[in-house]
């Protein structure tokens, strides 16, 4: 009587809605003592308690996340096998003191891992490599506490440091006893969720949207990211600044996890920025909250700006894709947009031509002009491609001086013609470059789907070879593929295969011509020449496979091969018969302008021979010297500073310059056998033999007639002062061991 009173609870309203309410009230009583009324106060506290349960769950979030700064850190060394740091709250989770943790190898720590994760637990260690220093690995995993009790734990794991070779030297990683948390799912999703959120806050944007109210708390570095001191809270507000291309597909895979289809939500979008561009973002969440009917209330997560590495992405992309010099696309993108054109054209039952395009003589450009020059027509050639087809069509640089173009919807063979007509007239206008001015040409090959070829590597294989068609037609041309193309590859491929198993099974073999002193009939000298014992063709001379040899880039190999032999055979003959016995080899001029190393290689092979300085002979073409590169006259100087003597063959067919013969320190001309064919008594060539056999004199040189077939050849060059003759009236080149039983036996 005469007491105030006061308590809260939930009422039901009329229109079914349940409200908070707080009453007080007092009790007045009678003249007897008793009560007899009751004054009372009534307030709808529904918004506060709502308050108050919001208030309760932000201040658990914000427990959650102090806590998870009370976990275990532990710091593990790869190369030692073992962990060199731990914490205090790590020997408290696990109840192992710190230094007996540390002693631990990994053998050691298996023991401790349960049966069933000892697996999962060094796949994730290994997995944690490929991890860059922005991103955390977990692991959840059971472990042997030691009191002898297993425990479940949650560690994140960062990268921290790497080697020179970018190998993974040590990780960092948190630990967590998440025992308790494990008796309870929910609990799991939610501890997790905020550990990984209160890792990443500190780098990263961070939120929390009540989906309730559709507001949205966003931290500072939220903001930071866009440039915006102060973020609307209305989720709307985030929903506008995505990139009108990317919003639906961010909408669509924000609505799939909100309706528990997918775990967790992760996507890159574009975001508008303060100043009005783009800021590329990876936004990462998950919803932590439902009622008991699934409707999600609230959802966390992270904003992570992306923007450099998406402007590297796709400066990679450009790399791998496009041509640096003339930014057409290269051999890989090509491939891919040839590749979509022949399945589109396979649907609609559609013709595709392509031709392939190869200037004429750019070698020569960059050798005289250099590379930069060799550049900037590349450069102009692919300006002037591009002017001359369609838009629609493809036009890619394969590499050197390769271009290819596809035409698609073009079914016309005047169209083409057309086409190809204007390319080879536009390529062959003079460039002006700097100070010089260039004129090119340009040899084009022409292949179509599905007619001649129905794949990718067929059709350009095929356009390929009517290139080559051209060039020998003359270049300055085009040529359309035709079947009689396709036989000769073929032959081209069998007989490349052929040569390779050749070197495998050592099929060729030397056979030496002997080189007779004119003056007095002696034979001293011999040239080795190369032959192949073909299993099915027999016996082939070097013209009927050196030139594909060449083309094909296995001249390396054989040559290699040869002078090997050479050189081992020329070292037994002269410790077995005659020690002064020389010997001629011939060398490819692939094999002098291939590799700089080369003469090094074979100078070795002399060397270790013991052959006496001048017992060589190396047979060279005009050509090697006429238009000599920095490494060939390096290598020349090498060969004859080891006294090795250098000839030069077929003289008079090539350059016949006397220049070349005053500049390198030549020993030998060898008179080409089209001469001396052709030699007798007041015949055209007579005086021209005779030239040559007083210039190279004059000059201090010895020469070698080739190709001598009758007595009269023989004495005309005899008497005319030519040292050395060579050719069938001497003798036929034959094997080793028949030219030591015919000449080096009887000369012992």
């Amino acid at each position: 009587n005469g007491s105030d009173w006061k308590f809260q609870c939930r009422i039901r309203r009329a229109d079914g809605e349940v409200r908070w309410i707080s009453v007080q009230g007092r009790h007045f009583g009678s003249e007897q003592g008793q009560p007899d009324r009751i004054l009372g106060l009534v307030q709808d506290i529904t918004s506060r308690k709502l308050a108050e349960q919001e208030l309760i769950e932000k201040e658990r979030f914000i427990r959650q996340v102090m806590n998870a700064s009370l976990a275990g850190v532990y710091l593990y060394d790869r190369e030692k096998g073992r962990n060199i740091y731990i914490n205090d709250r790590y020997t408290k989770i696990t109840g192992y003191p710190a230094n007996e943790i540390k002693n631990m190898t990994a053998e050691d720590f298996s023991s401790l891992f349960h049966p069933e994760d000892v697996d999962r637990v060094f796949a994730h260690m290994n997995e944690i490599s490929s991890l860059d220093e922005e991103h955390m690995l977990p692991l959840e995993y059971r472990f042997l506490h030691k009191e002898g009790h297993w425990i479940w734990c949650l560690s994140w794991d960062v990268p921290l440091i790497r080697n020179e070779d970018g190998e993974l030297v040590q990780f960092i990683g948190t630990f967590l006893d998440i025992t308790e948390q494990k008796r309870s799912q929910e609990l799991i999703v939610k501890s997790e969720e905020t550990h990984r959120l209160a890792m990443s806050a500190a780098r990263e944007g961070l939120w929390d949207w009540n989906l309730k109210t559709n507001e949205v708390y966003y931290n500072p570095a939220w903001g930071q990211i866009l440039g915006e001191e102060k973020i609307g809270r209305d989720a709307s507000e985030w929903k506008d600044r995505i990139h009108p291309e990317d919003r639906k597909r961010v909408l669509e895979s924000l609505t799939s996890h909100l309706e528990g289809k997918h775990a967790d939500w992760e996507e890159e979008h574009r975001l508008k920025n303060k100043s009005g561009g783009w800021t590329w973002v990876r936004g990462r969440g998950k919803v932590v909250m439902r009622d008991d009917n699934g409707t999600p209330l609230r959802m966390i997560g992270t904003m992570e700006d992306i923007t450099a590495y998406k402007e590297n992405e796709k400066r990679i992309w450009q790399q791998a894709n496009y041509d640096a010099l003339t930014r057409l696309p290269n051999r890989n993108l090509f491939q891919e947009l040839l590749g979509k054109e022949i399945e589109r054209a396979r649907r609609n039952q559609g013709l595709i031509w392509i031709m392939f395009l190869d200037l004429d003589g750019f070698k020569e450009v960059n050798d005289t002009l250099g590379h930069r020059t060799g550049d900037e027509l590349l450069v102009m050639v692919a300006e002037r491609i591009q002017q001359n087809v369609r838009h629609s069509d493809i036009l890619a640089r394969l590499g050197g001086d390769e271009f290819v173009i596809v035409l698609s919807d073009t079914t016309e063979i005047s169209e083409i013609n057309k086409i190809a007509a204007k390319l080879i007239q536009a390529v062959a206008k003079p460039c002006r470059l700097g100070e010089h001015e260039v004129s090119i040409t340009a040899s084009i090959g022409i292949a179509n789907y599905p007619g001649d070829a129905k794949s990718f590597d067929e059709l350009l294989m095929y356009a390929d070879q009517s290139m080559y068609a051209a060039k020998k037609e003359g270049k300055n041309c085009y040529t359309y593929f035709t079947v009689a193309l396709q036989q000769a590859s073929r032959l081209r491929g069998q007989i490349s295969a052929d040569i390779k198993k050749a070197l495998e099974r050592d099929e060729f073999q030397l056979y030496f011509q002997p080189i007779a002193c004119l003056e007095n009939d002696d034979i001293h000298k011999a040239e080795a020449l190369l032959r192949w014992n073909h299993p099915e063709k027999g016996l082939l001379k070097p013209e009927g496979f050196i030139p594909l040899a060449e083309e094909l880039g296995l001249i390396m190999e054989i040559g290699d091969m040869v002078i090997d032999k050479a050189l081992s055979q020329l070292s037994h003959w002269q410790e077995s018969f005659n020690k002064e016995f020389k010997l001629s080899i011939n060398l490819s001029p692939i094999q002098l302008k291939s590799r700089n190393v080369q003469g090094d290689d074979w100078l070795g092979s002399f060397k270790k021979q013991g052959l006496i300085p001048g017992s060589v002979i190396l047979e060279i073409t005009e050509g090697v010297i006429a238009t000599p590169e920095k490494s060939v006259n390096e290598m020349l100087l090498q060969f004859k500073h080891a006294g090795i003597d250098v000839a030069i063959d077929d003289f008079g067919t090539g350059y016949s310059s006397l220049s070349y013969l005053k500049e390198f320190d030549i020993d030998y001309l060898k008179i080409d056998k089209s001469f001396v064919k052709d030699l007798e008594s007041g015949s055209r060539v007579e005086p021209l033999c005779e030239s040559i056999i007083v210039m190279a004199h004059k000059l201090g040189l010895k020469v070698i007639a080739e190709g001598i077939e009758t007595a009269l050849q023989y004495e005309m060059l005899k008497n005319k002062g030519c040292d050395f003759g060579q050719g069938y009236f001497i003798s036929k080149p034959m094997p080793s061991d028949q030219f030591e039983r015919e000449f080096l036996s009887k000369n012992t």
